[in-house]
């Protein structure tokens, strides 16, 4: 086999300043997960400070929800490798033998596998492949990209252990906790790597962390007799993650928009070499809003871009499966949860919650089945919710 290369076009020359978003720039690197914060000198302690007002701000109630990260210690030149080998499972797989590897996303709720164009629709111009840590295994990926797997192994696991250990640091001193107060929601254990995905690539994997999961996804150009999800020529609707904290690699075809404070959309920025991580809704709910989750959508590119392919790399973070979703770990302004829990709904472990969510993702909401409110229709309300409420106080923080 040729060995695999992904292209990228230019960046768009259509979009002005006015159209991007002003995403703050977070340098990560001036973390340091095993040193005593008591003995950080003065110029590291102002360093790390001013990286949390930065994510403060960013991730607060009047923030986007959205930040360019940098320092994250993957280099130019490995991500342009995680775009090559990504290509694999759309360039070098036939569709016949795709369809073996079809995720049983309504089915179960899990994402490992493909996601093929037009699951969702006519509209749905996007394929896509998932990995979870424990399906990062020879049976699990079709023949052709068996011989990355150790690629997509390392990607995974510093993704894991250093960016998102980084990241809800920051976030837990935003929140005035202890720097490793989100880390244990999410690992069991400390920062140090425990070799799970280490192992032979043709035995399984017991991973016992967060159900993180990693995803390569191109996006097709349209025909000119192809619909939309309406007007606006989306690739993606309006949508909040599921998960806590999701890391996006840039790349240059515009197309991703982030709905601003004030309820208008914009572009975001391509920044080379930056990791675009965004909160997802489990993290709002959790701090009962105190952080805010991105609005976000995919929109049809530039007309300088339309004609080309989008690849993505995108890592989903998520709670460990027996963390409780509908009790919030600080109060603040809104408790998503509350009316749930009102209508006597029984607790929900985060796991579930991602599984029924994932059932229900850009499906059509199901029909009520009795006159009366009840915790389900409460549930309902929260995953359909396609723009923030515009009641909800800003926190104090």
């Amino acid at each position: 086999m040729t060995k695999p290369r992904w292209d990228f076009p230019p960046e768009s020359t259509l979009l002005s300043d006015d159209d991007y978003a002003e995403l703050e720039t977070i340098d990560i690197s001036v973390v340091d997960l095993t040193a005593d914060p008591a003995a950080l000198g003065e110029a590291r302690r102002r360093a790390r400070d001013d990286t949390v007002a930065r994510a403060l701000r960013a991730f607060g109630s009047g923030g986007l929800g959205m930040v360019h990260v940098t320092g994250h210690g993957v280099g130019a030149e490995e991500i342009q490798r995680q775009f090559d080998v990504g290509s694999v499972f759309f360039d070098r797989v036939a569709d016949e033998e795709k369809g073996r590897y079809v995720a049983k996303i309504s089915e179960e709720g899990s994402w490992a596998g493909y996601k093929p164009r037009g699951y969702y629709g006519p509209q749905d111009c996007d394929e896509n492949f998932n990995f979870y840590p424990e399906t990062l295994v020879h049976s699990c990926i079709p023949p052709v990209a068996r011989q990355f797997l150790h690629d997509y192994r390392r990607f995974l696991e510093h993704n894991h252990y250093v960016v998102v250990g980084k990241m809800l640091c920051i976030l837990s001193l935003a929140l005035g906790l202890p720097g490793d107060t989100l880390w244990r929601l999410h690992h069991r254990g400390g920062y140090d790597v425990d070799g799970t995905l280490q192992r032979p690539q043709d035995t399984p994997i017991y991973w016992k962390h967060s159900q993180d999961h990693f995803r390569f996804q191109v996006y097709n150009p349209r025909k000119d007799d192809e619909s939309f999800f309406n007007s606006d020529k989306l690739y993606l609707r309006s949508h909040r993650d599921i998960g806590t904290i999701t890391l996006n690699y840039s790349q240059p075809v515009a197309a991703l928009q982030v709905l601003k404070p004030e309820g208008k959309w914009a572009w975001v920025r391509h920044k080379p070499g930056a990791i675009i991580v965004n909160l997802g809704h489990a993290l709002e709910a959790l701090t009962s809003s105190r952080l805010r989750a991105a609005f976000h959508r995919v929109a049809e590119p530039p007309e300088d871009q339309r004609r080309f392919r989008r690849i993505g790399i995108h890592y989903f973070v998520k709670l460990l499966p027996d963390m409780r979703i509908d009790q919030p770990l600080l109060d603040g302004p809104d408790d998503q949860f509350e009316e749930y829990r009102r209508l006597g709904g029984k607790p929900i472990l985060y796991g579930e919650w991602e599984r029924f969510r994932s059932k229900l993702a850009f499906r059509q909401r199901p029909a009520r089945t009795s006159p009366e409110r009840t915790p389900e229709d409460a549930l309902l309300d929260l995953h359909y919710r396609m723009a923030p409420p515009t009641t909800i106080p800003a926190a104090k923080l």
